[in-house]
């Protein structure tokens, strides 16, 4: 009789929920923006002199609140689909606030 290789066993997937958010990318995504927008001003000066400026904080706001959002998804995986996508839609909107918010904070402080 042949042992069992291990690689002929098939793994059964994680169960919903197992997987953890990883907080120390998820704030360093948040808050990748702000310290862009920060370096930017303390570089170049004024910030109403630099035209990348403007879309680096909006653009950069929204990516990191929508791949916040889905970082932390793994709260959410216990729910519906509809409630789950829900979730994911208003946690993008108030990241993307928390973001624009300390982009405000990085200007002012540059």
């Amino acid at each position: 009789m042949k042992a069992p290789d291990s690689t002929d066993a098939t793994e059964a997937p994680p169960p919903p929920g197992s997987r953890k958010t990883n907080w120390r990318l998820f704030f360093a995504i948040l808050l990748a923006p702000a310290a862009l927008t920060f370096l930017r001003v303390a570089n170049h000066g004024h910030p109403m002199e630099d035209w990348l400026l403007p879309p680096l904080v909006l653009f950069g706001s929204v990516a990191a609140g929508i791949a916040c959002a889905i970082l932390g998804e793994p709260r959410t995986s216990k729910m519906s689909g509809t409630r789950r996508v829900f979730l994911i839609v208003l946690w993008s909107v108030i990241l993307i606030g928390w973001s624009l918010a300390f982009c405000f904070v990085g200007c002012s402080l540059g």
